[in-house]
């Protein structure tokens, strides 16, 4: 997969191409099932299967206080784009220039003059241009003056408990994120949310207890506070791992960052890149009398923390099974 930093690298006019359009922050099973799409017409056709994305959110430039929290930072996101195949990623830097652009510039301006585009696939929900006022229903209506074919895809649905099917989208992720529905989140996502970052030092009250844990630190907006069970993967290896998120009202000036006990590991993960994967939420923030009654429940929460992720060993096991009968 050939990957280009700025539209303004790319040179002449690449294709021709089956593309899509957007942040793709997350890529949960809406964004897959487009992108497979763009590949399989890609594959069919002859053409650059190709995907042009942002740096950041748009909104991070244009409306700073709006600006959703990010789901997935770059590096994961074209590690998990490769593996849907596209040929070309085409990261679009985010400049007021670019995203003042009315619709029909933007297709005229910059789809049509860095690409030879053949099919645009995209969602329901797709919006492009100033003031998001360009749809995929525009682009139906500009094919044939421009030359090239919209695809628009239907709406993927998920089934959640207790909420029947919901159209899926980033937003609905974060939503879940923010009440500590990681299981649910899960389910959107095609996989467990994965958060990314590099061990910094702490404080060594976690050491002090017994329960020594890597400091987390990345860009990625944070589930609810609490406890998880997760998978820390540690030299392509993966770890039970208990994850606390928040603060720590027991004691005062705490990390508010995640803070992972890797169980039956004993390596230094000092200024490591760590990726761990939450897996269900076991409990919220709690306040202790003292430092002891902390340790029993941190005690309970590591035994609770190999229940769960055993019963997720199981059935992910009877799932393989099933598959392979």
């Amino acid at each position: 997969m050939r990957v280009i930093h700025g539209l303004e690298n790319l040179g002449a006019a690449v294709g021709p191409v089956a593309m899509t359009i957007g942040n793709f922050d997350g890529l949960h099973l809406g964004h897959q099932d487009i992108i497979r799409q763009v590949v399989s017409l890609a594959g069919s056709q002859g053409l650059v299967p190709t995907v042009l994305t942002f740096e950041y959110h748009p909104l991070r430039l244009l409306a700073p206080d709006r600006a959703p929290g990010l789901l997935m930072p770059m590096e994961q996101k074209l590690e998990r784009l490769e593996e849907l195949g596209p040929k070309l990623v085409v990261i679009a830097r985010c400049t007021h220039e670019l995203l003042d652009l009315e619709p029909r510039a933007f297709v005229r301006d910059v789809l049509l003059r860095h690409f030879q585009v053949r099919y645009i696939v995209e969602g329901p929900n797709f919006r492009f241009g100033h003031d998001r006022a360009g749809s995929i229903d525009l682009l139906v209506a500009m094919q044939r003056e421009y030359g090239f074919e919209a695809v628009k895809r239907e709406p993927i649905r998920v089934d959640l408990p207790g909420r029947g099917g919901v159209m899926l989208s980033s937003s609905l992720v974060r939503r879940l994120l923010q009440e500590g529905s990681v299981d649910l989140a899960a389910r959107c996502l095609g996989r467990p949310y994965e958060l990314i970052g590099e061990v910094v030092s702490g404080d060594g009250r976690g050491r002090a207890l017994g329960f020594p844990t890597a400091n987390l630190q990345t860009p990625q907006l944070l589930p609810a506070s609490g406890v998880y069970a997760a998978r820390a993967r540690i030299d392509g290896v993966d770890h039970q791992a208990a994850v606390h998120l928040g603060p720590a009202p027991t004691f005062e000036h705490s990390h508010h960052g995640p803070e992972v006990y890797v169980l039956d590991f004993d390596g230094d993960l000092y200024g490591r890149r760590l990726g761990v994967k939450l897996i269900r939420r076991i409990r919220g923030t709690e306040r202790f009398a003292d430092a002891a009654a902390l340790v029993e429940r941190m005690r309970r929460d590591v035994r609770e923390v190999r229940s769960v992720l055993a019963e997720c060993n199981s059935s992910r096991k009877e799932n393989t099974d099933d598959h392979g009968a």
